[in-house]
C-alpha cells in the first residue's frame, strides 16, 4: 500500500475542488462555443444574406435589362425623327417620299411594341427593388439577432475565461502544497478514468465518491490502515481521506 503524509492527502481533496471547478468551467465554455440558438441564428443570417444577393442580382440585371429597352426606344424614336425630317423637307422622289411614310409608319408600330417591353421591364425592375428593400431588412434583423446573441456569448466566455486563469492559478498553489509526485500522479491517473473524481473524502461509513456504503470489513481494515498510507474505495477504486 502506497504512502505519502496526512496533509498531503488532505491538500487532494482541495486539488479535486479545483479541478472539478476547472472542468466545470471547460465544460460551460464548449457548451457555450457549440449554443444551438446561436448556430440556428447563424443559418437564418447565411440564408437572409443569400436571398439578399440573389435579390441584387436581379435588380442588377433587371435594370440592365431596362438600360437596353430604354436604348431600344431611343434608337427606334430617332430614326423616326430622321425620317419625319426628311419627309417634312419633301426632298427626294414621290417613291421615296412614300417608303419613308411606309417606314415611319412600321417604325412607329416597333416603339409602341418596344415601349410595352419597356413598362414591363420597369415593372420587373420595381419588384425586384422591392424585394432587395425586403431582404435587406430581413438580412439586417438577422445579423443584429445573431450579433446580440454572439455578444453575450462571448461576455459570458470572458467571464469564464478569467474565472479558469484564477482557479489554475489557485490549483497550482495547491499543487506546490503537496510536493508528493507518486501521490499526484495516482490521482491523475485515476481522475482520468473515473469521471474527473480521482480522489473522495470518508463521510462516516460512505465513499463520497461512488457514494456506496463500504462493507464492515472493508471499513475496518481502512480505520486500522497506519495514518499515511494512501487507502482506497474498494466499490470505485478512488483514493479516501480520512478526516
Amino acid at each position: 500500500m502506497p504512502t505519502a503524509r496526512p496533509d498531503h492527502q488532505r491538500r487532494l481533496l482541495d486539488l479535486q475542488a479545483r479541478d472539478t471547478t476547472i472542468d466545470r468551467i471547460r465544460h460551460q465554455a464548449a457548451v457555450l462555443r457549440s449554443d444551438p440558438e446561436i448556430a440556428a441564428a447563424q443559418e437564418r443570417t447565411t440564408q437572409a444574406q443569400a436571398e439578399r444577393e440573389t435579390a441584387q442580382t436581379e435588380l442588377t440585371a433587371a435594370e440592365e435589362a431596362l438600360a437596353a429597352a430604354e436604348g431600344a426606344v431611343e434608337q427606334v424614336a430617332t430614326r423616326i425623327a430622321r425620317n419625319q425630317q426628311r419627309l417634312d423637307a419633301g426632298t427626294g422622289s414621290s417613291k421615296d417620299l412614300t417608303a419613308l411614310q411606309h417606314e415611319i409608319g412600321t417604325l412607329s408600330g416597333r416603339r409602341s411594341e418596344l415601349e410595352d417591353e419597356e413598362l414591363t421591364v420597369m415593372e420587373r425592375v420595381e419588384t425586384a427593388q422591392a424585394d432587395l428593400d425586403r431582404t435587406t431588412g430581413s438580412a439586417a434583423e438577422a445579423t443584429g439577432a445573431l450579433g446580440d446573441l454572439t455578444t453575450v456569448r462571448d461576455g459570458r466566455l470572458s467571464e469564464l475565461s478569467g474565472e479558469f486563469e484564477r482557479e489554475k492559478k489557485a490549483r497550482a498553489e495547491v499543487l506546490a502544497d503537496i510536493d508528493d509526485a507518486a501521490l499526484v500522479s495516482l490521482y491523475e491517473k485515476l481522475r482520468s478514468t473515473h469521471d474527473g473524481v480521482g480522489v473522495a473524502p470518508l463521510q462516516g461509513s460512505r465513499c463520497g465518491g461512488c457514494m456506496l456504503e463500504l462493507n464492515p470489513k472493508d471499513l475496518a481494515a481502512i480505520r486500522a490502515a497506519a495514518e499515511d498510507a494512501v487507502v482506497r474505495c474498494e466499490e470505485c477504486g478512488r483514493i479516501l481521506v480520512r478526516s
